[in-house]
């Protein structure tokens, strides 16, 4: 449970603040981020901003997607999805919810979120020179955009990868095995890209509608739905290629073990007329003729293999093997 709060410092630029009671209570917080609140963080945080009524984890899971994007007392509450990593390193999605309110911007997530890594992210410069919680929201939907951007490219570069060993002469079964868990993974990633690139697009969209209200600036606003659109394509033509992988992966297994059993069954036909021959003459009964000749057992054995050969000449004449 962490809850960061930043504001502008004497120099201008927005920072930590050390004493997160203490901006809050100045007036001079600019982003407030909750990262698994408890009811008495979300109470406290609530009391030093005033009426601004911040919804619980169990609120936000039990949202409508039409309950997602909404205006409450002047404050304009937008919960997207978007992909994270649990506390075990499990990726996942998770819907955060951004709330701007008198020019500050307050966050509230259950996962870690690389975009909200200030420090680390490409996210920090914008930030640190962010005028107002307007600003810092569009900063950090640009860095959720690239992130998924870069999800998007290391998928797609992994499946051209994964496509060259698949369709190389004479791919072993064991190595298709292993394709198939990559390409579920790697479907994970591009199902988990997609709906955060749909949920995006609607949270966009309706800050477009208000933005006016709440210090948005409509331009970077309209930036970020043109590259929402396009990591949309990216990601339907990622999807795509991925199903065209499983499906050729699944082929190739089913073929090899069609292979398996051709040779099982070309075994059993070739063997099926000696078998008959040595039942034959293996009957066991007093009064046979045809085993009183001293060479019965080589005539036999010629009989085996010859019966084999003409089953194999047939059946090679006839292209059935």
């Amino acid at each position: 449970m962490t809850v960061r709060v930043f504001e502008r410092t004497q120099g201008g630029r927005v920072a930590l603040a050390g004493d997160a009671t203490a901006a809050l209570a100045s007036g001079s917080a600019v982003w407030i981020d909750l990262f698994q609140p408890t009811v008495a963080e979300d109470t406290r945080v609530e009391s030093l901003m005033g009426d601004l009524d911040i919804p619980t984890l169990q609120d936000r899971a039990g949202l409508e997607e039409s309950s997602r994007f909404y205006e409450e007392d002047g404050a304009l509450y937008l919960t997207p999805e978007l992909p994270g990593r649990s506390e075990d390193g499990t990726a996942r999605m998770d819907a955060v919810t951004f709330i701007l309110s008198r020019g500050r911007l307050v966050t509230v997530r259950t996962v870690a979120l690389r975009a909200f890594e200030i420090g680390e992210g490409r996210a920090s410069t914008r930030i640190a020179g962010a005028g107002n919680g307007a600003d810092v929201f569009l900063a950090l939907m640009e860095a959720v955009i690239e992130r998924i951007a870069d999800l998007l490219q290391e998928a797609t570069g992994e499946a051209e990868l994964l496509s060259a060993r698949i369709f190389r002469d004479e791919a072993p079964e064991r190595d298709l095995r292993k394709a198939l868990r990559t390409i579920g993974r790697l479907g994970a990633t591009a199902a988990r890209c997609s709906t955060a690139l749909s949920s995006l697009k609607r949270t966009l969209a309706f800050a477009s509608s208000v933005c006016t209200r709440h210090g948005l600036r409509p331009e970077p606003l309209r930036d970020l739905v043109t590259d929402v659109a396009e990591l949309e394509r990216a990601a339907s033509a990622l999807q795509s290629n991925l199903g065209f992988l499983l499906n050729s992966a699944l082929g190739l297994i089913s073929a090899s073990q069609n292979t398996v059993l051709k040779v099982i069954s070309v075994a059993t036909i070739l063997f099926a007329p000696p078998m008959l021959i040595s039942s034959f003459f293996g009957m066991n009964f007093e009064h046979f003729s045809l085993l009183a000749p001293q060479n019965g057992v080589t005539l036999t054995a010629l009989a085996m293999l010859a019966s084999a050969l003409a089953v194999w000449l047939v059946g090679r004449s006839r292209a059935w093997f």
